[in-house]
């Protein structure tokens, strides 16, 4: 998947036509024409004297005009040639700069995620050892501080492995280790890791999960990822004494998750923007909008489709997805 966005993509096409400093297209469409000239002439003259034999002076005339426009023709050939030869050379230096630059990116979001870990951790282990007493007694009040800083420090650390994830998935960095499992059980497994979460904030789970297994051949890891993120997506913005109930059912090759959450509507046109990296439907609520962007990298990785819909009091997300990744029916 690429990296850069169509917008950044039509930026650096336009500086590449600056670079040539002229219009390419239209030069090259001019010379095209004149390349044809030459035909279109030579059928127009069969269809004009192909009843009957010109007089000496207009067989001339048009000798030298079909001439002449050979001669151009033969010009704007070599024109289109050398053009399309500059814009190849262009496009070539321009392609070897990206790959340069997504090598360089590359080797950035490596060396910044291993160093932001690393005092990521020594901070945690510090904090742990504060709150579990090891450098001495704490107050009540000096535990709640504690326990916020270990707080924030989960929330960085959860935003370096998103960010992280999100771009190793995009620029194919990540493959898929796939392996007989159950979907079933992934799914089930991630609803009892956050039962007590939904039962916290009084959320009522209705589980349509059926008791059958369903044998797939998935990325196992990373489709937990994903169910965990529909799920703390469903817990974050169904308010409290709502219900979320989940569906997994079998359709031929395919398997069909839907989650659905009572609360506010989704706006029409935020059921697509939702899924872009960093974008979030209320921008002061908690996390920082990568979920469902990397959810859909790893659904569409597995050759399936990941889409909103909304209506009053009820929001769905929805997942088709191959029982053996990478295979589809169309």
């Amino acid at each position: 998947m690429a990296f850069r966005t169509k917008d950044a993509f039509e930026k650096e096409l336009r500086l590449l036509v600056w670079e040539l400093r002229d219009n390419p297209y239209r030069r090259f469409l001019v010379a095209f024409l004149l390349i044809w000239a030459i035909p279109f002439l030579t059928i127009l003259y069969l269809v004009i004297y192909g009843g009957g034999a010109p007089s000496q002076p207009a067989i001339v005339s048009t000798s030298l005009i079909l001439l002449l426009l050979f001669a151009i023709s033969v010009g704007g050939g070599i024109i289109a040639l050398r053009m399309l030869n500059n814009i190849l050379d262009k496009l070539v230096a321009y392609f070897i700069r990206a790959k340069r630059q997504d090598e360089l990116k590359s080797r950035f979001v490596a060396t910044i995620s291993h160093e932001l870990k690393s005092p990521l951790m020594a901070l945690r282990t510090n904090f742990s050892n504060l709150s579990a007493g090891f450098a001495g007694p704490i107050t009540e009040n000096q535990q709640a501080i504690v326990e916020t800083c270990q707080n924030v420090i989960d929330r960085m650390d959860q935003l370096i492995v998103g960010v992280l994830d999100l771009y190793k998935i995009e620029s194919g960095m990540i493959t898929l280790n796939l392996s007989d499992c159950d979907a079933a059980h992934l799914l089930s497994a991630q609803q009892s890791e956050m039962s007590s979460l939904f039962a916290k904030k009084g959320i009522e789970v209705i589980s349509k999960i059926p008791q059958s297994a369903f044998p797939v051949r998935w990325d196992g890891p990373k489709m937990s990822i994903v169910f965990n993120n529909l799920l703390s997506n469903a817990l974050k913005y169904t308010p409290e004494k709502g219900t979320v109930s989940t569906q997994l059912e079998s359709l031929d090759d395919f398997l069909k998750f839907e989650i659905q959450n009572t609360g506010e509507q989704i706006p029409k046109e935020h059921l697509e923007t939702i899924f872009a990296r960093f974008e979030k439907l209320h921008p002061e609520m908690e996390g920082y909008g990568l979920g469902l962007a990397i959810s859909r990298d790893i659904i569409e990785a597995h050759g399936g489709r990941i889409w909103a819909e909304s209506r009053p009091q009820k929001n769905s997300f929805i997942i088709y997805v191959p029982k053996e990744a990478g295979k589809t029916n169309g």
